[in-house]
């Protein structure tokens, strides 16, 4: 779910909206009443909005190594305008269930995950998940156009959602065609 960035009162109502409309805020409200769950989205958008500023500029892309489980957006990071978030599913599929395996095919698809000096003056706050994968701007463009893709980001961003559910549909097959555990 990503987030914009600043510091403004439209850009942290915009950042609580978004943050309302996630199973996150479904599971708190349930769980511990409405209340409890709009307290929870607006420290999360306050957090995000001075993590932004505390990070000076300094632009992620690459790998999301972390401990905490997938599927969570836990972690707030500027990114390069532009840059596309591979899921943790696809990442962990392009190396048969390996994360790490994964992360290598992704550079080898994507390119090196450097964000070019003199650009981290800006770009939008995301918040992702461990696992996941963000491919800068240069990367989708190298991805894209290896591909014989003809055009500017926004059709390298829709050939790359296409493919995701290409990569989803292999995955499935292949989970689907392996033998059961082994047992002793």
């Amino acid at each position: 779910m990503p987030l914009r960035k600043g510091r403004s009162r439209a850009t942290i109502s915009g950042n609580i909206r978004e943050l309302h409309k996630g199973p996150q805020y479904e599971r708190t409200k349930e769980a511990h009443g409405s209340e409890t769950a709009n307290k929870q989205a607006i420290a999360i958008a306050l957090s995000t909005a001075r993590k932004s500023r505390r990070k000076g500029g300094r632009l992620f892309a690459g790998p999301i190594r972390s401990a905490v489980p997938g599927r969570t957006d836990k972690h707030p990071m500027r990114v390069p305008g532009g840059s596309y978030v591979l899921p943790a599913d696809i990442v962990s599929g392009l190396g048969d269930g390996n994360t790490e395996a994964g992360v290598r095919r992704a550079q080898t698809l994507f390119g090196a995950s450097y964000v070019p000096k003199g650009k981290g003056a800006g770009g939008p706050v995301i918040v992702a998940s461990g696992g996941e994968y963000v491919v800068p701007p240069h990367g989708a463009l190298k991805w894209f156009h290896s591909r014989g893709g003809r055009g500017g980001l926004p059709h390298a961003h829709e050939a790359l959602d296409r493919w995701i559910l290409e990569q989803r549909q292999n995955n499935i097959k292949t989970l689907e065609g392996l033998p059961p555990p082994a047992t002793d």
